[in-house]
């Protein structure tokens, strides 16, 4: 019981050291004009904002009930989880903030995570890349059309992610694994180490949002 109470704390206090990351704006989408691009500034600032407080919520949400199905059943409980609950808690949460939230990876578990157009594969196509050349990821924003994107990178940032996304020979335990690859045949998220870049949040915010 108190190991999993250290984890649940190591898990807050994850979530909100990186809460207080510092926040910069995607410099290639402020205008030549210097008051226009006074104001781009401004609205990517807010949008920044707006993208971390939303992530921050979604992931707290999603990794007190991971911790919770850890606790009571075991580390394939938790896979069981994200195949029926993840999703729910995701959209609810888009719902409430009144945009769109998705995790995206190259190495998906879930064919939904796979990026879906070309600004999203063009945001993971930029982190994998800085990743690849150990440079610092941060968030940041891309705008199209009406809508603003803002995008997150998610990193394998403790042990207890290895014990879904690890090396399957190692990390993974047997059941864990037969349950991952029973409700995720095609499973890609897997060989991961810590501080592995994972994915990367995007949430999709459209002109009427704000």
């Amino acid at each position: 019981m108190k190991r999993i109470v250290l984890l649940f704390v190591f898990i807050i206090v994850a979530c909100e050291k990186e809460a207080k990351q510092t926040q910069k704006v995607d410099n290639e989408l402020a205008k030549e004009n210097p008051a226009q691009k006074q104001n781009s500034v401004l609205n990517q600032v807010n949008y920044l904002e707006k993208g971390n407080e939303i992530t921050m919520a979604t992931q707290t949400a999603l990794l007190h009930t991971v911790a919770k199905a850890i606790a009571e059943k075991g580390s394939h409980g938790a896979v069981e989880y994200c195949n029926l609950k993840a999703l729910t808690i995701v959209d609810s949460l888009s719902k409430a903030n009144n945009c769109q939230i998705r995790r995206v990876s190259d190495k998906y578990r879930n064919p939904q995570d796979k990026a879906q157009n070309e600004i999203e594969e063009k945001a993971l196509k930029t982190f994998l890349e800085k990743h690849q050349k150990q440079e610092k990821l941060e968030p940041f924003t891309l705008q199209e059309g009406q809508n603003t994107y803002y995008f997150k990178p998610i990193m394998i940032g403790m042990e207890t992610c290895l014990k879904c996304h690890g090396d399957k020979n190692k990390d993974i335990e047997p059941k864990t694994l037969a349950t991952i690859e029973k409700l995720y045949p095609n499973d890609l998220a897997k060989g991961y180490k810590l501080k592995d870049f994972r994915g990367m949040w995007v949430v999709k915010f459209s002109k009427s949002t704000w």
